[in-house]
């Protein structure tokens, strides 16, 4: 009977270096989460597309994005990042109950005349962290 109760006792000493070792790698899994969404940067991407002609990029956008492009001194075009200024704002088309505006900017860039691309404008960046408690709100 004696012998039952050393490996019990043995058992259970056993279970709680085991629970406290999960413990311990809990608390750094979460340290090192928390530190890895304290510095990691998201943003949000708007895509339209664009052709380049006569020194000015024309693009089109929508009516609600045009803040964007004017908080903005970036944009990507054709995989390629390039700064760009606001030349002109052109007409409004509608278009499927939207209303978009054509758009002309000059871009710093070697950028070939009437070549059409993709354009990406990221926006809205703010840190992991913050983000992620955005969405419990």
């Amino acid at each position: 009977m004696n012998y039952f109760q050393v490996n019990y006792y043995r058992l259970r000493n056993l279970s709680q270096k085991h629970l406290f070792t999960i413990i311990v790698l809990i608390i750094i899994c979460g340290v090192v989460i928390l530190t890895f969404s304290y510095f990691k940067v998201v943003s949000k991407k708007y895509n339209c597309y664009g052709i380049y002609q006569n020194n000015l990029l024309n693009v089109k956008f929508s009516q609600d994005k045009i803040d964007i492009l004017k908080t903005n001194k970036e944009l990507i075009f054709n995989k390629q990042k390039v700064t760009y200024k606001i030349k002109n704002m052109g007409e409004y088309e509608i278009i499927d109950n939207k209303i978009y505006q054509n758009i002309y900017l000059t871009i710093d860039g070697d950028v070939y005349d009437n070549e059409v691309g993709e354009v990406e404008i990221y926006y809205h960046k703010e840190k992991l962290i913050k983000f992620i408690f955005e969405l419990f709100k």
